[in-house]
């Protein structure tokens, strides 16, 4: 099989197996400093904690076990951690050798979650930084929902549209600069001399640029991770309410004697604040503001027509087709996506303008024009979100 086909046919385990990787581990070092981020976390997502004391716990896609320590130090009545990477596997038992000693022991399982069929429900369901846009995973999302039991809690991240556009860019970008003929570890190389310096702009940033590169610029399950705030709730439906999320973006100021009946939903309420600030996603450096909602979904349509050019300029890539009408396809989103800014964000904006000069100049785009790219290489969204939501 050509691996260009291969690259294609790929899902995000497959990715990981082939090159034999985990790329979602976390500098936690400073173990403190680990668990009081994940503390803010879950105290965001109205889960403080005594939430975790003596509830049943299930991370799916546990990863390196970074994240699920943090749990474990609560003493939960059980913790279950589902994980089928052999990669993620093994750091999970290298994690909790190194740090577990005070904690709880978690149950770990080497399955699928499509292979997963648990006895009973769990008080506390967590899912992160996978389930996605696909058909396959949308139905897996509506299996994690069957494993929560009644008022129990499931979190999961989504992702905004808007957020997402900046490293759809160097998503691009990278497709240019390191073709897709290369080997893993030459793109591996080159993208990350080419966002190094992107990456050094974020003060707070636990990855490191390797897995970031990894999961983001080459992993070819990357374009389905895009699942909306807007479309999980849908998914969701009248079955589970949001209880929280970080970021908070939801200001609520009904009268709590009032919240009954048709009114309570709480979905509904935090739509209309989404749709109001869901501008703020585009760049993580500027202060929160409200806008109209009307403009903002005109925006988060074209962040996604965004997301399908670039996705498809890869796919003509893939296919060996000639993409220089794609290319210009991605570059005219992008202009029509700058023309629908609001004033707000005009540094995002500057930043933007920056970057499509780089895209109308890929004939003779190289790594040092986006390593050097001052504006653009400061501009990271608010990509990712998290919400918990009630069964009810």
């Amino acid at each position: 099989m050509h691996s260009n086909e291969a690259l294609k046919r790929q899902t995000h385990l497959e990715f990981y197996q082939q090159h034999g990787i985990s790329p979602v581990s976390y500098d936690i070092k400073n173990l403190s400093d680990h668990f009081e981020r994940r503390a803010s976390l879950y105290d965001q997502l109205a889960l403080p904690t005594l939430a975790f004391s003596k509830s049943r716990v299930l991370e799916v896609a546990a990863g390196t076990g970074h994240n699920s320590l943090y749990i474990a130090a609560q003493h939960p009545a059980s913790l279950v951690l589902l994980e089928p990477n052999s990669v993620g596997i093994n750091e999970i038992k290298s994690t909790y050798s190194q740090f577990g000693a005070d904690f709880i022991e978690p149950i770990l399982i080497t399955k699928k979650l499509e292979d997963y069929f648990p006895e009973s429900p769990y008080e506390i369901v967590i899912c992160e930084n996978w389930l996605g846009t696909s058909k396959h995973e949308q139905l897996l999302l509506n299996k994690l929902k069957s494993f929560v039991g009644p008022r129990g809690i499931l979190v999961i991240t989504t992702v905004s549209p808007v957020g997402f556009l900046p490293n759809l860019i160097r998503r691009f970008l990278s497709s240019l600069v390191a073709p897709l003929n290369l080997s893993f570890e030459e793109r591996s190389t080159i993208l990350k001399n080419a966002f190094q310096s992107h990456l050094d702009t974020l003060k707070a940033m636990t990855r490191n640029v390797e897995d970031w590169v990894h999961d983001n610029m080459i992993n070819p399950a990357y374009f389905d991770l895009c699942l909306s705030t807007p479309t999980a709730l849908d998914l969701f439906g009248v079955e589970f309410e949001i209880l929280g999320s970080s970021p908070s973006i939801s200001e609520d100021w009904r009268w709590f004697k009032s919240l009954y009946g048709e009114d309570k939903s709480s979905n509904i309420h935090y739509l209309k604040e989404y749709w109001k600030k869901n501008h703020n996603f585009l760049d993580s450096r500027l202060e929160p503001s409200s806008g109209d909602a009307e403009v903002n979904i005109g925006l988060e349509n074209k962040a996604i027509e965004f997301l399908e050019a670039v996705r498809a300029h890869e796919d003509g890539l893939i296919q060996g087709k000639n993409v220089e009408k794609l290319r210009s396809k991605v570059a005219s989103v992008l202009q029509e996506f700058i023309g629908l800014l609001p004033e707000s964000v005009l540094l995002a904006k500057v930043a933007l303008e920056d970057a499509l000069n780089l895209i109308q100049n890929n004939n003779k785009i190289n790594v040092a024009d986006i390593a050097d790219s001052e504006n653009f290489a400061h501009l990271f969204g608010r990509e990712t979100s998290y919400i918990s939501v009630q069964k009810i």
